[in-house]
């Protein structure tokens, strides 16, 4: 049977109990931030060995694993040979808490959804081999070497198109121009 690290253990169940304090009294516990911020301060890194990020700590929490259980595909298909970090109930609490579309505040409302600029989003970068999605109208304005990404949606012969974005460079202007290609 798989063993489990005492020491990582404790600092589950540490997190675990925080996080379920802080869905009952917001004054009281932690959040993710905040218990990523302080396992990083003390120099404990994930399982990777990489400091903390809220992402890795989230799906520890969620993981099946650390209730003793086995997941198939996303479903709970039974115990698991190997000891639980916290009790079922406890995890199903976490997971609960941790899934909650309301913790989202971006997300809370269609306003907060809703773009800021029409065709947000719906832009990707010309420039070949990139193809990032533009967040904005002016694109995320950023270069690799001496191409600057293009905004606007590359002509149906694949060659990049539209927009080319200021370089962001030491004062440069970041406004969009014209550029054939």
């Amino acid at each position: 049977m798989p063993r489990v690290d005492p020491r990582e253990a404790k600092l589950i169940r540490e997190a675990a109990d925080a996080v379920l304090a802080r869905a009952a009294d917001p004054e009281t516990g932690a959040t993710l931030t905040g218990i990523c911020r302080a396992w990083n301060t003390r120099g404990i890194t994930s399982p990777r060995g990489k400091p903390w990020v809220i992402q890795t700590l989230r799906s520890v929490l969620l993981s099946p694993r650390i209730a003793g259980r086995v997941a198939h595909k996303g479903e709970d298909v039974g115990p698991a040979q190997r000891d639980a970090i916290v009790d079922h109930d406890t995890w199903l609490a976490l997971r609960t808490v941790l899934t909650d579309p309301a913790r989202s505040a971006h997300l809370a409302s269609a306003d907060a959804r809703a773009p800021k600029y029409l065709g947000a989003g719906l832009y990707r970068c010309g420039r070949p081999g990139c193809g990032e999605r533009h967040p904005d109208r002016l694109g995320h304005g950023h270069v690799a070497g001496d191409l600057p990404h293009v905004a606007g949606p590359a002509p149906a012969t694949g060659r990049p198109g539209g927009r080319v974005l200021g370089t962001g460079r030491g004062g440069e202007s970041s406004a969009a121009r014209d550029v054939p290609y």
